[in-house]
């Protein structure tokens, strides 16, 4: 005689319970490992507030044509407020449509560049954030490595943490 099929069910929970707990265990400590290795060398978020860009600014016309460039472009720091709605919205759409919504680091959209790289086998998109984008421009170098990627999500959460 068959055991009856909530008994089947219970078996079947039971093996996938005994299949899922190690192998998140091991993410766990994977991921733990990782950002051990990781977290020592990581700059500090600090460094955004004393953070000068070096670069001129250059004013073109239409066709591409420098026409003056103004010596060194300093960045100062305001909170959100200060920007003007008709600035931020725009910036958003294009930037980055979820920016207020996640912790500086869209997950959906690092599982999808994950998804990507492991179908294609290339590099694409790596679905940054503005606050990622501040990490690597600021803090890191733009070469592409995993361990950089990783070093930029790390440091997004930390900014997105300590500072407004």
């Amino acid at each position: 005689m068959c055991p009856p099929p909530q008994i089947h069910r219970v078996r079947l929970l039971e093996r996938l319970l005994y299949a899922v707990l190690p192998l998140g265990a091991l993410g766990a400590g994977a991921l733990a490992g990782v950002y051990l290795y990781l977290a020592p060398n990581l700059p500090s978020s600090e460094n955004i507030r004393d953070a000068r860009l070096q670069v001129p600014l250059w004013v073109h016309t239409r066709d591409l044509r420098l026409i003056a460039e103004f010596g060194e472009k300093r960045l100062s720091l305001i909170r959100l407020s200060e920007v003007p709605d008709m600035m931020v919205k725009p910036v958003l759409a294009a930037e980055d449509d979820r920016f207020l919504e996640q912790p500086g680091v869209d997950y959906k959209e690092q599982l999808r560049a994950a998804v990507e790289l492991a179908h294609s086998g290339e590099k694409g998109q790596g679905g940054r954030t503005t606050i990622m984008q501040v990490a690597r421009n600021f803090l890191l170098g733009r070469e592409k490595t995993y361990s950089r990627k990783i070093s930029e999500i790390l440091i997004a959460l930390k900014i997105e943490h300590e500072l407004s």
